[in-house]
């Protein structure tokens, strides 16, 4: 076992087979634990404890072309014996075969990686760098006989050696099995690199070499993360990619180690019982399944989402349709497109929010699902209006498909701020606002609710007015606006009676707590807000230039027939406030002007943003659903998922209530 001593193989390396590295790299915790376990093995046949007569063999397995199968029409069926161990180690069974997760440079190191430490607490292995130095794309090693010396506790720079191992068994009878994972994917999109065609098709073709045709029939193999530490894998679909491999090669049990990580024994247990009972029982069924995942992530690449996961809405003819959907209102084109595009989208729940999602592969759009709290006037498409794409029925409870927006609200944007907002920035907010409100007043409806929560922000951070039920200006409605006190106007709390001025009002309020990040009338005491709300003027911040302050003090004139923007030339006035000197509205009404926007917005670190496969597959319960008078088959029973967080709608709702008006 003198490695030092043997001949370099290969140059580029410094070190190639010797121990050398572990020798002269300082006193990494890794290195200690890999040089105790050394000396431990000498230490055993210095006392004649091995007996030196014990063969190790080394099988060298390999993939013919004309044995790879092909997965995508594969019909051989999921094995379903898949055993989760939290505690443990692989290999501590006698009778499995043990899956080591090799690099390509087969070989040890002093990082701690789980390969290192197989070497590290297994020195024979060692003898395999002089056999294979390097894996192809279609071969993995097998070895037999190779004793276990050392016991470890950690990963990484955390190794240490515990002690030596005793136990007693039949050594000859160990099977190791060393196949190389795939490592240094594309760099902002690891997992939609890792579940492309190419190395999907790679990494099932590489277990599938070492599971084929073993030497002796295992009672089970013994199997981990593989890949998925120094290599960044996902595991949960390294984890799916073994068990298609697997059912392939007729392996009838998996002894799955996950290293204490009992989030995914959970999470994996969840997704056998889902491929079950939606009968994805084939190995083409997954592997497709897979590939739609890609295919959303691909989809994914423009506009970068929040979202920690999606499950993909696998329809199956086969189960029984168990529920009727109803498209509420008249059958119209919008109407019509959805229930089309419902019949292929992805499923999804956020993970902070648990907010359900849709999306939508045919239209590359990503919308929001929420139970319908209350219908908003159908309004014409409008560049600064969200747009609200129909409603369905399920179990006769209505649901609002909406737009989702990366950024949210505009309240979350001052709450979580630092700074105020610029005055460039301000301008645009109120320009992108005004041109909204035009197109609402022009329908001879008024807002009645324009504050930070009901305005979102999309992708490059231009507004969007919520889509809200909508009250006609020649309505003399006395109920008032259902919006924070901070923000009603005089007229409104003298004689609750309000027009399109009022909008205008809000307007003023808001464009003044973007700039100072409180109301211009705010007090803790209601009475006092009141006050200060009909008799008060506002007062600014000496650094905002005269044409800002000159335009909110317009925007918040008491009597709502003198307020900027009244009358029948309202919007011209506005647009020719010299606070928009230089503005082209043009421009403005078609997104172009968007560079103050985007040098100063902070944009979403999309290199941060991670989608799990474990519950894009099977964290919503898959109902097929069929739509009444339409031909489409297999929707999502969505009540189920949201009877799920009933306690924390409750206490949105509490919240809300808290935001909303406290009549004086």
């Amino acid at each position: 076992m003198f490695f030092c001593t043997l001949k370099i193989k290969r140059p580029e390396m410094k070190w190639w087979c010797t121990f050398e590295p572990w020798f002269t790299s300082g006193c990494e915790d890794p290195v200690v634990a890999y040089l105790k376990c050394l000396l431990y093995y000498f230490e055993k046949f210095h006392l004649g404890q091995v007996n030196p007569k014990e063969t190790v063999i080394f099988y060298r397995r390999f993939l013919s072309k004309s044995e790879i199968p092909n997965w995508e029409n594969g019909d051989k069926k999921i094995l379903e014996n898949v055993l989760l161990f939290d505690q443990g180690l692989i290999g501590d069974h006698q009778e499995q075969l043990e899956i080591e997760f090799a690099n390509k440079d087969v070989g040890f190191g002093k990082t701690g990686t789980m390969e290192e430490i197989v070497f590290g607490m297994n020195p024979e292995l060692c003898v395999l760098m002089i056999l294979a130095d390097t894996l192809n794309d279609y071969e993995s090693i097998l070895s037999q006989g190779i004793i276990r010396f050392g016991i470890h506790q950690g990963y990484g720079f955390n190794v240490k050696f515990v002690g030596g191992f005793d136990g007693v068994r039949d050594w000859s009878n160990r099977y190791i099995l060393s196949i190389d994972a795939l490592e240094d994917f594309e760099e902002n999109s690891e997992l939609e690199d890792q579940t492309s065609r190419e190395k999907l098709t790679r990494e099932l073709n590489k277990s599938y070499s070492g599971f084929r045709k073993l030497e002796k029939e295992f009672e089970s193999i013994g199997t981990g993360h593989w890949g998925c530490g120094a290599f960044g894998g996902d595991k949960q679909i390294k984890a799916t990619i073994q068990l298609i491999s697997a059912s392939q090669s007729d392996i009838k049990n998996i002894s799955y180690y996950t290293f204490n990580d009992k989030q995914f024994s959970l999470d994996f247990k969840d997704f056998l019982l889902f491929i079950q009972k939606n009968n994805l029982n084939s190995i083409s069924q997954i592997f497709k399944l897979i590939l739609d995942f890609n295919s959303f992530l691909k989809n994914q690449s423009v506009e970068k989402t929040n979202l920690s996961f999606f499950k993909w809405n696998e329809f199956m003819k086969s189960i029984d349709l168990k529920k009727m959907v109803q498209i509420t209102g008249k059958q119209n084109k919008k109407s019509k497109e959805l229930i089309k595009n419902l019949q292929k989208a992805l499923i999804g729940r956020s993970k902070p929010k648990k907010q359900l999602f849709v999306y939508f592969l045919s239209l590359n759009q990503l919308l929001l699902v929420e139970p319908s709290k209350e219908k908003p006037t159908k309004m014409t498409k409008h560049p600064f209006i969200s747009e609200n794409f129909g409603e369905f029925i399920v179990n006769e409870e209505v649901f609002d498909v909406k737009e989702y927006f990366l950024k949210g609200s505009l309240l979350n944007h001052l709450n979580s701020r630092k700074q105020i907002f610029s005055e460039s920035k301000i301008q645009l907010f109120a320009a992108e606002i005004v041109l909204a409100l035009n197109h609402i007043h022009t329908k001879h409806l008024i807002y009645g609710r324009l504050s930070p929560e009901n305005i979102i922000l999309d992708s490059k951070a231009h507004i969007k007015l919520m889509p809200l039920p909508l009250i006609h200006q020649k309505t003399k409605t006395k109920q008032r606006p259902q919006i924070c006190q901070e923000y009603l106007s005089p007229e409104v709390l003298s004689i609750n009676s309000y027009g399109k001025e009022f909008d205008f009002w809000c307007l003023g309020i808001l464009l003044f707590e973007l700039l100072h990040l409180t109301t211009p009338f705010y007090s803790i005491e209601p009475k006092e807000m009141v006050n200060k709300i009909c008799f008060s003027d506002p007062e600014f911040d000496p650094s905002i230039n005269v044409e800002c302050q000159s335009f909110i003090q317009q925007l918040l004139e008491k009597d709502p027939k003198l307020r900027l923007g009244a009358g029948r030339y309202g919007f011209l006035q506005i647009q020719r406030h010299p606070f928009f000197n230089g503005l082209d509205w043009r421009q403005v009404y078609q997104k172009n002007v968007i560079e103050i926007l985007e040098e100063e917005y902070e944009k979403p670190k999309n290199s941060q943003i991670k989608y799990n496969w474990n519950k894009f597959t099977h964290s919503l319960e898959l109902e097929n659903i069929s739509l009444q008078n339409e031909n489409i088959e297999n929707f999502e029973e969505i009540t189920k998922l949201l009877s799920q967080d009933e306690d924390e709608k409750e206490k949105e709702k509490e919240k809300e209530k808290e935001k909303v008006l406290s009549f004086v």
